[in-house]
Protein backbone atom coordinates (compact mmCIF):
# COMPACT_ATOMS: atom_id res chain seq x y z
CA UNK A 1 0.00 0.00 0.00
CA UNK A 2 2.79 2.41 0.82
CA UNK A 3 4.51 1.80 -2.49
CA UNK A 4 1.22 2.30 -4.35
CA UNK A 5 0.96 5.84 -3.03
CA UNK A 6 4.67 6.60 -3.11
CA UNK A 7 5.50 10.09 -4.35
CA UNK A 8 9.22 9.43 -4.54
CA UNK A 9 9.26 7.15 -7.59
CA UNK A 10 7.57 8.33 -10.76
CA UNK A 11 7.01 5.32 -12.98
CA UNK A 12 5.01 5.53 -16.19
CA UNK A 13 1.30 5.31 -15.48
CA UNK A 14 -1.87 4.79 -17.50
CA UNK A 15 -5.20 6.20 -16.39
CA UNK A 16 -8.55 5.38 -17.98
CA UNK A 17 -10.85 8.35 -17.39
CA UNK A 18 -14.42 9.25 -18.34
CA UNK A 19 -15.37 12.94 -18.35
CA UNK A 20 -19.03 13.87 -17.79
CA UNK A 21 -19.65 17.59 -17.96
CA UNK A 22 -20.48 20.48 -20.25
CA UNK A 23 -18.84 23.40 -22.05
CA UNK A 24 -16.39 24.10 -19.22
CA UNK A 25 -14.78 20.78 -20.15
CA UNK A 26 -15.23 20.77 -23.93
CA UNK A 27 -14.09 24.38 -24.58
CA UNK A 28 -10.45 24.07 -25.74
CA UNK A 29 -10.88 20.26 -25.45
CA UNK A 30 -9.68 19.87 -21.86
CA UNK A 31 -9.35 16.04 -21.99
CA UNK A 32 -7.08 16.30 -25.00
CA UNK A 33 -4.89 18.89 -23.25
CA UNK A 34 -4.57 16.61 -20.21
CA UNK A 35 -3.61 13.76 -22.52
CA UNK A 36 -0.94 15.89 -24.21
CA UNK A 37 0.51 17.08 -20.91
CA UNK A 38 0.57 13.51 -19.56
CA UNK A 39 2.38 12.36 -22.71
CA UNK A 40 5.10 14.94 -22.03
CA UNK A 41 5.89 13.08 -18.79
CA UNK A 42 5.68 9.61 -20.32
CA UNK A 43 2.23 8.89 -18.90
CA UNK A 44 -0.84 7.84 -20.89
CA UNK A 45 -4.40 9.12 -20.54
CA UNK A 46 -7.04 6.90 -22.13
CA UNK A 47 -10.30 8.82 -22.11
CA UNK A 48 -13.84 9.22 -23.31
CA UNK A 49 -16.37 11.93 -22.61
CA UNK A 50 -19.93 13.17 -22.90
CA UNK A 51 -19.81 16.96 -22.84
CA UNK A 52 -22.94 18.93 -23.73
CA UNK A 53 -23.33 22.67 -23.24
CA UNK A 54 -25.40 23.58 -20.19
CA UNK A 55 -25.72 19.96 -19.05
CA UNK A 56 -26.26 19.28 -15.35
CA UNK A 57 -25.27 16.11 -13.52
CA UNK A 58 -28.96 15.19 -13.38
CA UNK A 59 -29.06 15.50 -17.19
CA UNK A 60 -26.17 13.04 -17.35
CA UNK A 61 -27.97 10.67 -14.99
CA UNK A 62 -31.00 10.77 -17.28
CA UNK A 63 -28.85 10.39 -20.42
CA UNK A 64 -28.62 6.96 -22.05
CA UNK A 65 -25.39 8.10 -23.71
CA UNK A 66 -23.75 8.98 -20.39
CA UNK A 67 -24.90 5.77 -18.72
CA UNK A 68 -23.68 3.65 -21.62
CA UNK A 69 -20.30 5.37 -21.48
CA UNK A 70 -20.10 4.64 -17.74
CA UNK A 71 -20.73 0.98 -18.51
CA UNK A 72 -18.47 0.86 -21.56
CA UNK A 73 -15.09 0.34 -19.85
CA UNK A 74 -13.40 -0.33 -16.54
CA UNK A 75 -12.62 3.27 -15.67
CA UNK A 76 -10.02 4.30 -13.13
CA UNK A 77 -11.69 7.70 -12.72
CA UNK A 78 -14.99 9.28 -13.64
CA UNK A 79 -14.92 13.09 -13.60
CA UNK A 80 -18.18 14.82 -12.64
CA UNK A 81 -18.51 18.48 -13.62
CA UNK A 82 -21.73 20.28 -12.69
CA UNK A 83 -23.30 23.19 -14.57
CA UNK A 84 -21.32 26.31 -13.63
CA UNK A 85 -23.97 28.06 -11.51
CA UNK A 86 -25.95 25.22 -9.96
CA UNK A 87 -23.68 24.41 -6.96
CA UNK A 88 -23.73 28.10 -5.93
CA UNK A 89 -27.52 28.37 -5.76
CA UNK A 90 -28.96 29.38 -2.39
CA UNK A 91 -30.60 25.95 -2.12
CA UNK A 92 -28.26 23.49 -3.88
CA UNK A 93 -30.72 20.57 -3.88
CA UNK A 94 -30.53 20.10 -7.66
CA UNK A 95 -26.74 19.79 -7.48
CA UNK A 96 -26.92 17.33 -4.61
CA UNK A 97 -29.67 15.30 -6.28
CA UNK A 98 -27.79 14.93 -9.56
CA UNK A 99 -24.49 14.11 -7.88
CA UNK A 100 -26.15 11.54 -5.60
CA UNK A 101 -27.94 9.80 -8.47
CA UNK A 102 -24.81 9.54 -10.60
CA UNK A 103 -22.73 8.42 -7.61
CA UNK A 104 -25.19 5.61 -6.87
CA UNK A 105 -25.27 4.48 -10.51
CA UNK A 106 -21.47 4.45 -10.71
CA UNK A 107 -21.12 2.64 -7.39
CA UNK A 108 -23.55 -0.06 -8.49
CA UNK A 109 -22.04 -0.57 -11.94
CA UNK A 110 -18.39 0.52 -11.72
CA UNK A 111 -17.29 -0.37 -8.20
CA UNK A 112 -13.58 0.04 -9.03
CA UNK A 113 -13.96 3.54 -10.48
CA UNK A 114 -13.05 6.53 -8.32
CA UNK A 115 -15.14 9.67 -8.78
CA UNK A 116 -13.38 13.02 -8.79
CA UNK A 117 -15.31 16.28 -8.61
CA UNK A 118 -14.33 19.02 -11.05
CA UNK A 119 -14.36 22.06 -8.75
CA UNK A 120 -15.06 24.89 -11.18
CA UNK A 121 -14.43 28.65 -10.83
CA UNK A 122 -16.51 31.73 -10.17
CA UNK A 123 -17.56 34.06 -12.99
CA UNK A 124 -15.10 36.86 -13.70
CA UNK A 125 -17.47 39.51 -12.30
CA UNK A 126 -19.81 37.33 -10.27
CA UNK A 127 -23.14 35.76 -11.24
CA UNK A 128 -25.33 38.78 -11.97
CA UNK A 129 -28.22 36.54 -13.06
CA UNK A 130 -28.62 34.99 -9.60
CA UNK A 131 -27.29 37.91 -7.58
CA UNK A 132 -30.76 39.13 -6.41
CA UNK A 133 -31.65 35.67 -5.07
CA UNK A 134 -28.23 34.69 -3.70
CA UNK A 135 -26.31 37.90 -2.87
CA UNK A 136 -23.06 36.10 -2.07
CA UNK A 137 -22.58 35.22 -5.76
CA UNK A 138 -22.72 38.91 -6.80
CA UNK A 139 -18.90 38.95 -6.80
CA UNK A 140 -16.29 36.54 -8.09
CA UNK A 141 -14.94 36.09 -4.58
CA UNK A 142 -18.34 35.20 -3.13
CA UNK A 143 -19.24 32.84 -5.95
CA UNK A 144 -15.86 31.11 -5.73
CA UNK A 145 -16.24 30.62 -1.98
CA UNK A 146 -19.66 28.98 -2.34
CA UNK A 147 -18.57 26.75 -5.23
CA UNK A 148 -15.53 25.50 -3.31
CA UNK A 149 -17.54 24.83 -0.15
CA UNK A 150 -20.27 22.95 -2.02
CA UNK A 151 -17.87 20.77 -4.00
CA UNK A 152 -15.90 19.90 -0.88
CA UNK A 153 -19.03 19.12 1.14
CA UNK A 154 -20.64 16.85 -1.42
CA UNK A 155 -17.34 15.12 -2.19
CA UNK A 156 -16.80 14.31 1.47
CA UNK A 157 -20.35 13.00 1.74
CA UNK A 158 -20.08 10.67 -1.27
CA UNK A 159 -16.41 9.63 -1.00
CA UNK A 160 -15.37 11.58 -4.07
CA UNK A 161 -11.92 13.02 -4.60
CA UNK A 162 -11.70 16.67 -5.66
CA UNK A 163 -9.74 18.25 -8.50
CA UNK A 164 -9.60 21.82 -7.13
CA UNK A 165 -9.34 23.81 -10.35
CA UNK A 166 -11.28 26.68 -8.79
CA UNK A 167 -8.82 27.03 -5.90
CA UNK A 168 -5.80 27.27 -8.18
CA UNK A 169 -7.78 29.65 -10.41
CA UNK A 170 -8.36 31.89 -7.40
CA UNK A 171 -4.66 31.84 -6.50
CA UNK A 172 -3.62 32.88 -10.02
CA UNK A 173 -6.23 35.66 -10.10
CA UNK A 174 -5.03 37.05 -6.79
CA UNK A 175 -1.29 36.67 -7.27
CA UNK A 176 -0.80 36.90 -11.05
CA UNK A 177 -3.64 39.12 -12.31
CA UNK A 178 -1.96 39.68 -15.69
CA UNK A 179 -2.62 36.03 -16.57
CA UNK A 180 -6.11 36.06 -18.12
CA UNK A 181 -7.88 32.79 -17.37
CA UNK A 182 -11.22 33.77 -18.91
CA UNK A 183 -12.72 33.74 -22.37
CA UNK A 184 -14.21 37.07 -23.42
CA UNK A 185 -17.60 36.02 -21.96
CA UNK A 186 -16.17 36.15 -18.42
CA UNK A 187 -17.25 32.57 -17.77
CA UNK A 188 -15.58 29.99 -20.01
CA UNK A 189 -11.83 29.35 -19.85
CA UNK A 190 -9.20 30.92 -22.04
CA UNK A 191 -6.40 28.64 -23.25
CA UNK A 192 -4.52 29.64 -20.09
CA UNK A 193 -7.55 28.67 -18.01
CA UNK A 194 -7.83 25.28 -19.69
CA UNK A 195 -4.08 24.73 -19.28
CA UNK A 196 -4.47 25.43 -15.57
CA UNK A 197 -7.34 22.94 -15.35
CA UNK A 198 -5.34 20.34 -17.30
CA UNK A 199 -2.36 20.67 -14.94
CA UNK A 200 -4.72 20.20 -11.97
CA UNK A 201 -6.21 17.07 -13.53
CA UNK A 202 -2.82 15.64 -14.44
CA UNK A 203 -1.78 15.98 -10.80
CA UNK A 204 -5.00 14.59 -9.31
CA UNK A 205 -5.43 11.71 -11.76
CA UNK A 206 -1.79 10.56 -11.84
CA UNK A 207 -0.81 11.66 -8.29
CA UNK A 208 2.26 13.39 -9.70
CA UNK A 209 3.71 16.88 -9.52
CA UNK A 210 2.82 19.32 -12.28
CA UNK A 211 6.52 20.23 -12.30
CA UNK A 212 7.08 17.06 -14.35
CA UNK A 213 5.11 18.55 -17.26
CA UNK A 214 7.36 19.85 -20.04
CA UNK A 215 4.67 20.89 -22.55
CA UNK A 216 3.69 24.58 -22.42
CA UNK A 217 0.83 24.03 -24.87
CA UNK A 218 1.81 27.11 -26.85
CA UNK A 219 1.71 29.44 -23.86
CA UNK A 220 4.48 31.80 -22.91
CA UNK A 221 6.93 29.55 -21.00
CA UNK A 222 6.96 31.87 -17.98
CA UNK A 223 3.14 31.80 -17.76
CA UNK A 224 3.03 28.01 -18.06
CA UNK A 225 5.71 27.71 -15.37
CA UNK A 226 3.76 29.94 -12.97
CA UNK A 227 0.66 27.80 -13.44
CA UNK A 228 2.55 24.51 -12.97
CA UNK A 229 4.21 25.81 -9.80
CA UNK A 230 0.86 26.89 -8.36
CA UNK A 231 -0.68 23.48 -9.13
CA UNK A 232 2.27 21.69 -7.55
CA UNK A 233 1.99 23.76 -4.37
CA UNK A 234 -1.80 23.78 -4.03
CA UNK A 235 -2.72 20.34 -5.35
CA UNK A 236 0.22 17.93 -5.35
CA UNK A 237 1.65 19.11 -2.02
CA UNK A 238 -1.81 19.11 -0.42
CA UNK A 239 -3.40 15.94 -1.82
CA UNK A 240 -4.97 15.00 1.49
CA UNK A 241 -6.80 18.35 1.53
CA UNK A 242 -8.61 17.30 -1.65
CA UNK A 243 -9.28 13.70 -0.50
CA UNK A 244 -6.87 12.40 -3.14
CA UNK A 245 -5.90 8.86 -2.18
CA UNK A 246 -8.13 8.95 0.91
CA UNK A 247 -10.63 6.28 0.00
CA UNK A 248 -8.58 3.15 0.57
CA UNK A 249 -9.37 0.55 3.24
CA UNK A 250 -7.91 1.01 6.72
CA UNK A 251 -8.44 -1.88 9.12
CA UNK A 252 -8.47 -1.25 12.86
CA UNK A 253 -10.27 -2.68 15.88
CA UNK A 254 -10.16 -3.26 19.61
CA UNK A 255 -11.82 -5.84 21.80
CA UNK A 256 -12.99 -6.60 25.32
CA UNK A 257 -13.23 -9.92 27.13
CA UNK A 258 -16.82 -11.09 27.55
CA UNK A 259 -18.46 -13.05 30.37
CA UNK A 260 -18.69 -16.25 28.33
CA UNK A 261 -16.08 -19.00 28.25
CA UNK A 262 -12.92 -17.52 26.69
CA UNK A 263 -15.14 -14.96 24.95
CA UNK A 264 -13.82 -12.01 22.98
CA UNK A 265 -16.11 -9.16 21.88
CA UNK A 266 -15.02 -6.75 19.17
CA UNK A 267 -15.91 -3.27 20.41
CA UNK A 268 -14.27 -1.02 17.83
CA UNK A 269 -14.40 -1.90 14.14
CA UNK A 270 -13.35 0.67 11.55
CA UNK A 271 -12.43 -1.05 8.27
CA UNK A 272 -13.21 2.15 6.38
CA UNK A 273 -13.78 2.50 2.63
CA UNK A 274 -13.90 -1.24 1.99
CA UNK A 275 -15.77 -3.46 -0.42
CA UNK A 276 -15.36 -6.51 1.81
CA UNK A 277 -13.64 -7.66 4.98
CA UNK A 278 -13.12 -10.88 6.93
CA UNK A 279 -12.16 -11.71 10.52
CA UNK A 280 -9.74 -14.55 11.27
CA UNK A 281 -9.77 -15.47 14.96
CA UNK A 282 -6.59 -17.56 14.84
CA UNK A 283 -8.22 -20.88 15.71
CA UNK A 284 -9.47 -21.81 12.25
CA UNK A 285 -12.65 -19.75 12.65
CA UNK A 286 -13.58 -16.77 10.45
CA UNK A 287 -16.46 -14.29 10.30
CA UNK A 288 -17.81 -11.52 8.08
CA UNK A 289 -19.96 -9.95 10.82
CA UNK A 290 -19.47 -6.24 11.32
CA UNK A 291 -18.92 -6.46 15.09
CA UNK A 292 -18.44 -10.15 15.91
CA UNK A 293 -18.05 -12.08 19.14
CA UNK A 294 -16.13 -15.33 19.46
CA UNK A 295 -15.49 -17.98 22.12
CA UNK A 296 -12.32 -20.07 22.14
CA UNK A 297 -12.55 -23.76 23.04
CA UNK A 298 -9.22 -23.87 24.89
CA UNK A 299 -6.90 -21.51 26.74
CA UNK A 300 -3.98 -20.02 24.85
CA UNK A 301 -2.79 -17.02 22.87
CA UNK A 302 -4.52 -16.25 19.58
CA UNK A 303 -4.00 -13.66 16.86
CA UNK A 304 -7.17 -11.94 15.66
CA UNK A 305 -6.73 -10.59 12.14
CA UNK A 306 -9.01 -8.19 10.25
CA UNK A 307 -8.42 -8.04 6.48
CA UNK A 308 -10.19 -5.42 4.35
CA UNK A 309 -10.28 -5.22 0.55
CA UNK A 310 -11.25 -2.59 -1.99
CA UNK A 311 -11.05 -2.46 -5.76
CA UNK A 312 -9.33 0.86 -6.42
CA UNK A 313 -7.85 2.26 -9.65
CA UNK A 314 -7.75 -1.22 -11.15
CA UNK A 315 -6.02 -2.83 -8.18
CA UNK A 316 -7.13 -4.89 -5.21
CA UNK A 317 -6.01 -2.84 -2.20
CA UNK A 318 -5.67 -4.84 1.01
CA UNK A 319 -5.36 -3.61 4.59
CA UNK A 320 -4.53 -5.98 7.47
CA UNK A 321 -4.66 -5.27 11.21
CA UNK A 322 -3.88 -7.77 14.01
CA UNK A 323 -4.22 -7.98 17.78
CA UNK A 324 -3.46 -10.89 20.12
CA UNK A 325 -5.67 -12.20 22.89
CA UNK A 326 -4.65 -14.59 25.67
CA UNK A 327 -6.82 -16.84 27.83
CA UNK A 328 -5.09 -18.28 30.90
CA UNK A 329 -6.08 -21.02 33.35
CA UNK A 330 -6.84 -18.32 35.95
CA UNK A 331 -10.00 -16.23 35.68
CA UNK A 332 -10.29 -12.87 37.40
CA UNK A 333 -13.06 -10.34 37.85
CA UNK A 334 -13.33 -6.70 38.81
CA UNK A 335 -15.36 -5.81 41.90
CA UNK A 336 -17.47 -4.16 43.10
CA UNK A 337 -19.78 -3.18 40.21
CA UNK A 338 -19.81 0.56 40.90
CA UNK A 339 -22.60 2.91 39.87
CA UNK A 340 -21.17 6.42 40.03
CA UNK A 341 -22.26 9.84 38.87
CA UNK A 342 -20.07 11.37 36.15
CA UNK A 343 -16.64 12.47 37.45
CA UNK A 344 -17.35 11.05 40.94
CA UNK A 345 -14.46 8.77 42.06
CA UNK A 346 -14.58 5.26 43.43
CA UNK A 347 -12.22 2.28 43.85
CA UNK A 348 -12.34 -1.12 42.14
CA UNK A 349 -10.29 -4.26 42.86
CA UNK A 350 -9.35 -7.56 41.29
CA UNK A 351 -8.11 -10.87 42.71
CA UNK A 352 -4.51 -11.26 43.86
CA UNK A 353 -2.02 -11.88 41.04
CA UNK A 354 1.70 -11.59 40.34
CA UNK A 355 1.24 -8.26 38.47
CA UNK A 356 -1.48 -5.91 37.24
CA UNK A 357 -2.04 -3.42 34.43
CA UNK A 358 -5.24 -1.41 34.31
CA UNK A 359 -6.51 -0.13 30.95
CA UNK A 360 -8.84 2.63 29.79
CA UNK A 361 -12.01 2.65 27.67
CA UNK A 362 -10.04 1.71 24.55
CA UNK A 363 -7.92 -1.04 26.10
CA UNK A 364 -4.85 1.22 26.36
CA UNK A 365 -2.64 0.84 29.45
CA UNK A 366 -3.05 3.57 32.08
CA UNK A 367 0.37 4.87 33.09
CA UNK A 368 1.25 3.88 36.66
CA UNK A 369 -1.94 1.85 37.16
CA UNK A 370 -0.16 -1.35 38.21
CA UNK A 371 -1.70 -2.08 41.62
CA UNK A 372 -4.40 -4.54 42.64
CA UNK A 373 -6.88 -1.64 42.98
CA UNK A 374 -7.65 1.42 40.86
CA UNK A 375 -9.35 4.73 41.54
CA UNK A 376 -11.99 5.16 38.83
CA UNK A 377 -14.53 7.80 37.79
CA UNK A 378 -18.15 7.55 36.75
CA UNK A 379 -18.82 7.71 33.02
CA UNK A 380 -15.91 5.47 31.99
CA UNK A 381 -15.20 1.76 31.68
CA UNK A 382 -12.01 -0.03 32.69
CA UNK A 383 -10.31 -3.38 32.24
CA UNK A 384 -7.31 -5.05 33.88
CA UNK A 385 -4.58 -7.42 32.71
CA UNK A 386 -3.40 -9.76 35.45
CA UNK A 387 -0.40 -12.07 35.26
CA UNK A 388 -0.19 -15.36 37.15
CA UNK A 389 2.69 -17.80 36.65
CA UNK A 390 3.79 -15.93 33.52
CA UNK A 391 0.37 -15.98 31.82
CA UNK A 392 -1.37 -12.65 31.29
CA UNK A 393 -5.14 -12.38 30.88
Amino acid sequence: LLSFFSTATFSQETRKVLFLGNSYTYVNDLPQIISQLAASTGDLLVYDSNLIGGYTLQNHFESTVSKNKILSDEWDYIVLQEQSQLPAFQIPSAFMHGFSNLNDFISQNQACAQITSFMTWGYQNGDTQNCPITPIVCTYEGMQTVLADRYMSISGLYESEVTPVGKVWQYIRENHPTINLYHSDGSHPSVEGSYLAACCFYTSLFRKSASLITDNYGLDPSVAAIIRTAVTTLVFDQQAEWYIGKYVPVSNFNYVIGNGNNEVIINQNTPTFRDSFVWDFGDGTTSTATIPTHSYATDGTYTIKLTSHKCYLGQDIESVFERTVTFCPHTHTIFPNLILCPNVPGTVWTQPADSYQWCDDFGNPIMGATNQSLEVFGGYSYSVLTTVNGCTE
